[in-house]
């Protein structure tokens, strides 16, 4: 009778597969036969279907029959038992902690120089916002001076007739007419800032207006309400308007007295403003009159004087005439000349304002495309958290899993051993085969004596009458132990096969295992692939930023360019204005030599 035993123990860090195979031969023979081998591998941990259920035996009981009973009784110490004692999971993991803290390092950094960029790019269009708007404070005080040029000419033009005393006199109150408007000008440019300021007073008040607007309507309803003697009117009314809460009170107007207060300042303030622009424009309106009759009057005594001279003084009169009328000529080409210059000076302007809106536009065209770069960045840095988290996990995946070289070295330590089982099998099948040949050797060798013994019990029934059952019984006897080797050898033979089984699926766990960690590798590589191709599309990002900054910095220089020629034309404008100013005041020093 033989039994298969199959143990696995933990040692350490090593895991321990014996299998004992012993064969025991009759009470007469004796001869007992066992089989053991060991093997040593790394401790690992096969997660499989088996090891989900509870424990079992591997080999099931079979249904044997009567004549086996004996035999399973007799091998109850040697049964078919299977002890797994797995080792607990253990995860091994690889510290790389401060290689991501230097790539995360790496990439914060990144992200700063394209915000400080940025915010570069932000600073210096602003500034260039700035220079525009001096640019144009500046164009506009070259306009103011030709208007005034062309005003002091104008105020000149009809007091050319005048002589010595009354030319100056009219150019003194030329000259204070022209302070007078330029201070009046200057008011009235105060006056509109100031309308500015009030103006985005206004707009911040608009919502305490509106609230003062409903609490007055309140307010009206209230006091109807409470004029009115009649409740049901009452009523009626404030279901029209507003229903008032339970716990309404009469004094909830005292926190807003100070509100209407400081509204009722404001709004005095605003009416002393009002009348004192008034009073000025009133005072100026004054002013402006009596300087029209005082040249009306100058004008009239000049005709007087020119029809009561006679002789030299007539001869005199005429040629201030004509030195009037060449003077007339002359200023009438220099106002020519100041038109043109005033036509280049609107072309300038156009031009300059129309750069100006092209340069805006394409700062808010720079800005929008720098928004959508920092919402692709944004997003980039969401994809890349969330990839880099599955990342992590798969590498955390992967480390707890078992090494290939484990699982290479534990399928080639079972294919051993299945090679091993198999030789054994193979050898314990020659050996049952050996041993049922010699039975047979000796059961016909018992059957022949048993038929030389019926022959000589046929010639000598009485003396052998008890060899003759002696015979009979030793002939059951091997009979039974014949019958007993064959059913042990099919025991055998089911075990084995069973064990062959067994391994095999192992192998087959195994097998799936490696494949499973084939695709996973496969995964990685793709992780891999796609976190370069993100670093690629990062870099590209970059690299237009700083495309984006260089276009805008060109754009910046072209300005600064454009902005030096205007101001080289303003100092050409202003050059000729003073040429004209020099030739006004040399025409005027001849008048006065020829006076």
């Amino acid at each position: 009778m033989a039994g298969v035993c199959c143990s696995v123990r933990r040692h350490g860090n090593h895991v321990s597969l014996q299998m004992s195979e012993s064969a025991r031969s009759s009470s007469r023979t004796k001869d007992d036969n066992r089989v053991a081998s060991s093997l040593s591998l790394p401790a690992f941990r096969i997660v499989s279907e088996r090891d989900k259920r509870p424990p079992r035996d591997v080999y099931t009981e079979v249904q044997v029959t009567r004549r086996e009973k004996k035999a399973r009784s007799d091998m109850s110490a040697g049964g078919t038992t299977v002890e797994v004692h797995p080792p607990p999971r253990r995860l091994r993991r690889t510290s790389s902690r401060h290689e991501r803290h230097r790539c995360h390092k790496s990439k914060h950094r990144a992200v700063e120089t394209l915000q400080a960029a940025n915010q570069n790019l932000l600073e210096r269009i602003n500034e260039l916002k700035r220079e525009n708007q001096l640019l144009s404070k500046k164009l506009n005080a070259s306009v103011t001076s030709l208007d005034s040029g062309l005003s002091q000419n104008e105020a000149l033009s009809p007091f050319e007739l005048d002589v010595n005393t009354a030319y100056q006199h009219v150019k003194n109150e030329n000259v204070k007419l022209t302070s007078e408007l330029e201070r009046c000008r200057m008011h009235c440019l105060q006056l509109e800032n100031h309308v500015e300021g009030l103006e985005r007073e206004n707009k911040d008040l608009e919502g305490d207006v509106a609230m003062l607007k409903n609490l007055v309507y309140k307010l009206n309803v209230e006091l109807e309400r409470h004029q009115s003697g009649r409740a049901e009117e009452a009523g009626a009314r404030s279901a029209k308007t507003e229903i008032l809460p339970k716990n309404y009170q009469k004094n909830f107007l005292k926190p807003i007295l100070p509100l209407l207060r400081a509204y009722s300042e404001a709004v005095q303030e605003k009416n002393e403003m009002i009348e004192n622009f008034e009073n000025d424009l009133k005072k100026f309106g004054q002013i402006f009159n009596e300087l029209l009759k005082e040249n009306e009057r100058l004008y009239m005594e000049l005709e007087k004087k020119m029809n009561t001279v006679e002789g030299d003084v007539l001869s005199e009169v005429r040629t201030l005439k004509k030195d009037l009328e060449m003077a007339k000529q002359e200023n009438s080409l220099l106002m020519n000349q100041i038109e043109l210059e005033q036509e280049k000076l609107a072309e300038v302007h156009s031009v300059y304002r129309m750069k100006v809106a092209e340069v805006v536009k394409q700062n808010e065209a720079v800005n929008e495309t720098l928004q959508e770069q920092k919402a692709d960045l944004y997003m980039m840095k969401g994809k890349y958290s969330i990839l880099k988290e599955e990342f992590e996990r798969l590498k955390l995946e992967n480390d707890s899993r078992v090494p290939m070289a484990v699982h290479s070295a534990s399928i080639g330590e079972c294919k051993r051993l299945f090679q091993e089982l198999r030789n054994e099998y193979e050898s314990q099948k020659q050996h049952h085969l050996r041993t049922i040949a010699d039975q047979e050797k000796v059961l016909s060798e018992l059957r022949r004596q048993a038929e030389e013994r019926l022959a000589e019990k046929e010639n000598l029934k009485a003396p052998v009458g008890g060899e003759a059952t002696d015979i009979r019984r030793q002939l059951r006897e091997s009979n039974s132990k014949v019958e007993e080797l064959s059913g042990k050898l099919t025991n055998t033979r089911k075990q084995l096969h069973k064990a062959m089984a067994f391994a095999e699926d192992i192998v087959r766990e195994q097998e799936s295992l490696l494949m499973q960690l084939h695709a996973k590798q496969k995964e990685n590589t793709i992780m891999v692939t796609h976190f370069g191709s993100l670093k690629k599309q990062l870099k590209s990002v970059e690299k237009g930023a700083q495309e984006g900054l260089n276009s805008v910095e060109e754009k910046m220089r072209s300005l600064e360019l454009e902005n030096s020629k205007l101001a080289s034309d303003v100092k050409k404008m202003r050059a000729l204005l003073k040429e004209k100013d020099d030739v006004i005041a040399r025409l005027e020093r001849d008048r006065a030599a020829d006076s």
